[in-house]
């Protein structure tokens, strides 16, 4: 999915309350994994501002977050303008995975699927 074509379905500007949203959303987000706080992740996932105009592109996406969740993952999401998808949870990968799988083939959509663990040191810089 080029990154123009998804953002061409966003409109030119938001309302102030939707800019707010958005940021109050990725705030409680990054709160919530800095504390543990897995029922905050589940709340911080949640984008109805440009998630909800984008996800048109991208065929089976609401099947494959309904999937992902069914299985055990916190949220999914778009990651970046698409169509990768991101699925966070905290065990069950395995699963999740085969969920998400299906909701694509379902779609006739094949996947690639990586499972990835976070990186407890940040971001290292090598010269």
């Amino acid at each position: 999915l080029p990154t123009g074509k998804s953002r061409a379905v966003l409109p030119e500007s938001l309302a102030l309350r939707e800019c707010v949203a958005l940021i109050q959303r990725s705030c409680h987000l990054l709160a919530s994994v800095a504390n543990g706080d897995w029922q905050g992740v589940k709340a911080g996932m949640r984008d109805d501002v440009l998630q909800s105009r984008r996800k048109v592109l991208v065929p089976g996406f609401d099947r494959v977050v309904e999937n992902a969740v069914k299985a055990g993952a916190l949220g999914a999401v778009l990651s970046g303008a698409g169509p990768s998808i991101v699925a966070l949870a905290i065990d069950r990968e395995e699963q999740i995975s085969a969920a998400m799988r299906a909701g694509f083939a379902a779609e006739g959509i094949r996947c690639d699927i990586l499972n990835l663990l976070p990186q407890p040191e940040g971001v290292k810089v090598f010269d």
